[in-house]
């Protein structure tokens, strides 16, 4: 059984994952950072399950984009969770993970994070060669910017959970035969990471705890990051 993490955004969840299937979720919406609402969703859900935390294989967490603090609540969480016990962990991005589950469908798909400000964080995902993957990397953007990147690139799923923020616009200047996905929830992206850490852990692709670093992809907006509380365990 895995341990999937995600505080990206303001959209936080944690999930167990075994073989296959979502077995238990939990999530939620933040205003902040999510530091009091991760470590009592993670406890209530190995309590539901009857399972402690060296009851699991592995944990994966969200590397981002996503908020610095939001992102450093979810990543010392899983370090501390996991450390003291040996537990392998994942670190899956997060666009990557909010563009897993339109992988089937033969487009390219672009998701979207809203980062405020009328920016956008994005990246390019499609199936190349053997396989699927990102062709290109993380990076800011604004929804002008984004659609004239669109021009000719050919048929584009757009989704994620910066969809809603710029829908309107982003629907009126979608070249014909690319298509925007209506965004209700963050669950699938969950299910995603949940997905993506079972097999990376099963094909021997652990993240290494020094490897595990969060994606920013720019400073703060305000001021340096706030101190976490300290997670007892």
């Amino acid at each position: 059984m895995l341990l999937a993490i995600d505080t990206s955004t303001r959209s936080g969840g944690v999930a167990l994952w075994d073989n296959g299937v979502t077995v238990a979720s939990m999530s939620w919406r933040s205003t902040y950072h999510h530091s009091e609402e991760l470590m009592p969703a993670i406890s209530s859900l190995l309590s539901s399950r009857r399972v402690s935390i060296r009851d699991l294989q592995g944990i994966g967490v969200a590397l981002g984009p996503g908020g610095f603090s939001a992102l450093r609540v979810g990543l010392s969480t899983a370090k501390g969770l996991a450390m003291p016990i040996g537990l392998p962990m994942v670190g899956v991005g997060t666009l990557e993970a909010e563009a897993y589950p339109w992988r089937a469908v033969g487009m390219a798909v672009q998701p979207i994070l809203d980062l405020g400000r009328g920016n956008l964080a994005t990246a390019r995902f499609a199936h190349e060669g053997a396989g699927w993957r990102k062709v290109a990397d993380e990076s800011i953007t604004t929804p002008d910017d984004l659609l004239a990147s669109l021009q000719g690139a050919g048929p584009t799923i757009l989704c994620g959970e910066g969809v809603p923020s710029y829908q309107d616009t982003l629907r009126d200047g979608l070249p014909a035969g690319s298509m925007l996905v209506p965004f209700t929830t963050s669950t699938s992206r969950l299910t995603a990471l949940g997905e993506m850490a079972e097999s990376k852990l099963s094909e021997g692709e652990a993240t290494s705890m020094a490897g595990l670093e969060p994606l920013y992809l720019r400073p703060p907006n305000i001021g340096p990051p706030k101190t976490l509380k300290r997670i007892q365990l």
